[in-house]
């Protein structure tokens, strides 16, 4: 598995090279490209899908309360819930820009198939997390799909990271859940009682069946609200030429 993992950081990074030179080749129509403007449509889908990613880990915690998996110890105060937003959103955002930004732009060059980016850099993504078991390797897998799935339906990569960030902070400065196996220190204190179902146990809910259904959920609400709320006028959108060898 370990070398697995050091062939997949070997991929990444170089993807990731052959991505940032194609960019700064590509500098004058990056934005065209990749929609990384701010502006009304991008911020709409960066809020519409903020607000899934919370949403559904609002349903993960509530589940899991209800069922008896979960008890409330003590909470915190909510300065250290609010300091913790830059954090996030700088690893949400960081994480978007190089997977699905620099690594797509890098597969589709190579190879000219976007559904090929979708689902090699998924697979990046996932190896990149280093996962424990089946469960956790196949929710990381659907996270990669739904992360790439929200760039592709919504044309945005603001509204992956709207997503990848309310899912994260949600989970662990919020709800005070483990975040990939990280402790959290959440407003919430939290008795967890380790069941690979509903939880994850001391992976997060990433590591539980309940998380996968949940990520498919995320991907199912992409496709309901993409068509309706995504960036309608993007011809140029990804519009990058397979290599010419």
């Amino acid at each position: 598995m370990d070398f697995i993992i050091s062939i997949n950081v070997l991929l990444f990074l170089v993807l990731s090279v052959i991505g940032i030179f194609y960019s700064i080749k590509q500098r004058t129509r990056l934005v065209e490209l990749t929609n990384f403007q701010i502006d009304r449509e991008t911020l709409l889908g960066f809020h519409i899908m903020g607000l899934a990613g919370a949403a559904i880990m609002f349903l993960i915690f509530l589940t899991n309360k209800q069922l008896g998996f979960v008890q409330i110890e003590s909470t915190n105060n909510w300065i250290s819930s609010i300091k913790q937003i830059p954090k996030d959103f700088i690893s949400a955002f960081g994480q978007e820009v190089f997977f699905r930004v620099f690594v797509f732009i890098a597969i589709i060059y190579l190879s000219g198939n976007k559904l090929i980016a979708l689902s090699l850099s998924s697979v990046i993504f996932c190896l990149a997390h280093s996962p424990m078991n089946l469960i956790s390797f196949s929710s990381y897998f659907i996270a990669g799909l739904m992360y790439g799935l929200t760039f592709l339906k919504f044309k945005s990569i603001w509204a992956a990271t709207g997503l990848h960030f309310t899912w994260n902070y949600f989970q662990g400065a919020i709800f005070g859940f483990p975040v990939s196996k990280g402790i959290s220190n959440g407003y919430f204190n939290l008795n967890i009682e380790d069941n690979w179902i509903w939880n994850g146990g001391y992976i997060g809910p990433e590591g539980s069946v309940f998380g996968i259904i949940c990520r498919i959920l995320i991907i199912i609400i992409i496709f309901l609200l993409a068509n309706k709320y995504g960036i309608k006028k993007s011809i140029k959108f990804l519009d990058i030429k397979k290599k010419e060898w």
